[in-house]
């Protein structure tokens, strides 16, 4: 902890005496250099040990109803998230440990620590911390816990970690994570690991082939707290949900949905008839709920179970708005033997970067490189597990200098907000516009060699996640974004200048302009200096050419006269993996109304990207009457077979399009193949159905908030026929603009039902949107204007109905 940690505790607590054994730590001398403070020598632990000294017996007589809420120790938080802050823990915060000894009796499972009555446990975090505590004084005194401590005035290490396995009677352990990587990746201190009867691992994550390797060999065990909690009850889990936590319901913990999907913060609420357990309310007895500030994931079919997943200070919000928890691709990329510990950042830029601390720092630009290279496919890996948002380039990869060792709590967790502080222009440094101080750009650039198509394709697949592309591939409809697409500008560049000097420099514009290698191909040798996108210069005309591509050759609604409308609805649903989707999908599963849903999907992975996201937002991941059938809308029969298709045709009674990309710059023909041409091809669907399907088009307030909606007065809930000009300028709602006409006509001329919802999504809780507009007008609002995402699935489907 830096000096000014030191002083700022010693100010806040009004600390004025120092009362020391042996030699004083050198920070003390630091201190009293800068703040008065009386010296008190005391001895050390031989005397208490050895000394043949009478003593007077100090009886305590104080009840536990007069103790409870005073003071037992001072102690700080660890400063992982900011300077250290000091807390007093009360006799109430530790008692608590005794209180879980009765958690079986009242019909609860049985809970860590008291399990370990008269086991010897080895201690490896530092005495001054909370958890040393809990374990010392609380397991101690409370469960007979016997606590084997490292040896004082030396660090401890892997190597006399591993001496304590092997010389201290041990039968179990609790180690911080960065000494349990360290054990085990030591095949020699590995060995000794196994013979315990428990680990356990607290103070941070724990990497996951770390994790994995343990739980196949003894009985991992994760446990959490706090400074101001103490140490929680935490019920004993399978071994093969190691990385899950089961807190006992005695807590009175609650989960609450924040802004990042499937993420969850946590609150104790106090609860009267758990008032034992719940210590943190001895800890500031005049609360009455107390947020964590931890975020937990769900287990995707056990309830109950949560996985910590990092911290509410440690979100990025970047310049687009979208968040990322960064803690677990941290996790990832920490679990590669060269690194000493990795932080993501990123705060309000653009894209997250990534800095690293190296076991060996490396000297030189070509050693930088080198381990670039070295690490980099464990950064994919972290790279596949996060949000296209949040995936680290190569550009964006830096280390920590020798000189500049990142900043640790006394548990060794790294304190990320001080050193990102430290770091601060060194990461800047990674954004200024043509920065090569780095690494000079190495492995942004790429090696081609070939024709111009054949290198813009190479270009394309080593600067990109893209799969399965061809030479006429929409990259957008494979995936690319906005993160991606800097780096693809950046490296068809530097072909341009070291390979075709002739030609002329692309922007992310053109790439918006010019979505396939044939298209960028023809840009490229194109005599013209500057590409614009032309979805915005698109005039009337070209918008009703569109328009009258599509209404042609219209079809004819085949109409069964025997089908009934009482009958449960049957839902073709499209667009079922997307934020939206996925709260469709799930009122549709439990409507009494609904019996069956089909999911049209284009992707090979639909079905697993589906269950990713149900998954992060607490949504149930199987369901009993839903099919996932995979789709392509520019072949005939939707790119079914001829079975599936007559099936849909003669059951379908709801059709709910929500399929459409929300990549708010890419040109209105570049929608035009998938999206226009798909709205066609489920309107002929809907005509030709057996049952009468009512078509329902998702479509966006974006649609009558261009120019021309300013001269209509107020919008109005009607489709407004052939105004171009309703629509913002911009690709996303000039395409959603035609299909909405398209819906309207085609419905009419054809005489089948059609709806059309302009949704205008708002991701934050109500009670958050709430909240903002109170914050900023001072103000309550008289209604709601504002509805949440998971609300406007309900809405949806009972719209359809």
């Amino acid at each position: 902890m830096r000096l000014q940690a030191h002083l700022f505790l010693l100010e806040r607590t009004e600390c004025n005496i120092f009362l020391l054994s042996d030699a004083a730590p050198l920070i003390v001398e630091e201190i009293v250099e800068m703040r008065q403070m009386k010296i008190i020598s005391f001895p050390g632990l031989d005397y208490f040990l050895h000394s043949d000294a009478v003593v007077d017996h100090y009886p305590y007589l104080k009840t536990f109803v007069e103790a409870r809420l005073e003071p037992l120790v001072v102690l700080h938080t660890s400063g992982s998230t900011g300077v250290p802050k000091p807390v007093i823990m009360v006799h109430g915060t530790l008692s608590c440990i005794d209180a879980y000894r009765l958690v079986p009796s009242l019909g609860g499972r049985e809970v860590a620590g008291p399990s370990w009555e008269g086991k010897r446990l080895f201690l490896a975090f530092p005495l001054f911390h909370a958890a040393s505590m809990c374990y010392v004084l609380g397991l101690g005194i409370y469960c007979g816990v016997i606590c084997v401590l490292p040896p004082s005035g030396v660090p401890l290490n892997a190597s006399i970690a591993d001496q304590i396995h092997t010389t201290g009677n041990v039968q179990g352990g609790a180690l911080p994570p960065s000494l349990l990587v360290n054990l085990v990746k030591e095949s020699s201190f590995q060995k000794n690991i196994w013979p315990l009867q428990y680990v356990i691992y607290a103070g941070g994550l724990l990497p996951k082939e770390t994790g994995e390797e343990i739980c196949c060999k003894t009985k991992l065990i994760t446990l959490t707290g706090s400074t101001e909690v103490g140490l929680p009850a935490i019920e004993i889990v399978d071994r093969d949900d190691w990385d899950y936590l089961s807190y006992s319901h005695f807590m009175g913990y609650e989960y609450r949905p924040i802004e990042l999907d499937g993420m969850y913060e946590q609150f104790i609420v106090r609860q009267n008839s758990v008032d034992l357990f719940q210590s943190i309310f001895s800890t500031f007895p005049n609360l009455n709920e107390y947020s964590m500030k931890d975020l937990y994931q769900r287990h995707p079919t056990k309830p109950g179970l949560v996985r910590l997943c990092g911290r509410t200070d440690d979100v990025i919000t970047f310049s687009t708005a979208e968040k990322l928890s960064p803690t677990t691709m941290e996790n990832t990329i920490n679990s590669h033997p060269g690194v000493l510990s990795a932080l993501v950042a990123g705060h309000g830029k653009l894209q997250p970067c990534l800095l690293i601390e190296s076991r060996d720092a490396p000297a030189s630009e070509d050693a930088k490189e080198r381990m670039i290279e070295d690490i980099w496919p464990t950064v994919q890996r972290a790279n596949q597990d996060c949000p296209a948002h949040g995936r680290i380039m190569k550009d964006f990869i830096t280390f920590a200098s020798p000189e500049k060792s990142f900043l640790r709590s006394g548990k060794e967790t790294v304190q990320r907000m001080m050193t990102l502080d430290l770091y601060k222009s060194h990461i800047n440094m990674l954004y200024e516009p043509g920065n090569t101080s780095a690494r000079h750009l190495a492995g942004s650039h790429v090696t081609v060699q070939g024709s111009l198509p054949e290198s813009v394709f190479q270009i394309i697949c080593k600067s990109t996640w893209l799969k399965e592309l061809t030479y006429t591939s929409d990259l957008f409809e494979a995936g690319l974004d906005s993160v991606q697409i800097v780096a693809l500008v950046k490296n068809i560049n530097s072909y341009v200048g070291d390979c075709q000097p002739d030609m002329q420099h692309v922007s992310p514009a053109t790439i918006y302009a010019h979505p396939s290698v044939a298209a960028l191909e023809e840009t490229l040798k194109s005599p013209t200096t500057t590409q614009l996108p032309d979805s915005t210069r698109k005039s009337a005309a070209q918008r009703m050419q569109l328009f009258d591509k599509y209404f042609v050759n219209l079809p004819v609604a085949e109409i069964e006269t025997s089908s009934s409308r009482d009958q449960k609805f049957v839902v073709l649903l499209t667009g079922s993996t997307g934020s939206l989707g996925t709260h469709l999908l799930d009122r549709l599963s439990v409507s009494a109304s609904v019996s069956t849903v089909y999911c049209l999907n284009r992707g090979r992975d639909a079905e697993e990207r589906r269950t990713k996201s149900h998954q992060g937002k607490g949504l149930p991941t199987r369901f009993k009457y839903v099919n996932f059938l995979r789709c392509d809308f520019l072949r005939p029969l939707l790119g079914l077979d001829e079975v599936s298709y007559t099936n849909l045709l003669t059951n379908v009674t709801h059709i709910i399009h929500n399929a459409w990309d929300v990549t708010f710059n890419r040109s209105v023909d570049s929608f035009e193949a998938t999206y226009i041409h798909g709205t066609r091809r489920l309107l002929d669907f809907a005509a030709a159905s057996h049952r009468e399907a009512r078509m329902q088009f998702i479509s966006t307030t974006a649609t009558v908030m261009g120019p021309e909606a300013s001269l209509v007065g107020k919008v109005q809930e009607k489709v407004y026929e052939r105004k171009w000009g309703m629509a913002l300028e911009m690709g996303y709602a000039q395409s959603k603009l035609v299909a909405e006409n398209l819906v309207a006509a085609i419905s009419e001329v054809s005489r089948f039902d059609a709806l059309i919802c302009r949704v205008g999504i708002d991701n934050r809780s109500r009670k958050r949107i709430r909240a903002l507009g109170t914050e900023r007008m001072g103000v309550q609002p008289r209604r709601q204007l504002s509805i949440p995402g998971q609300d406007t699935g309900g809405i949806g489907t009972e719209r359809g109905g």
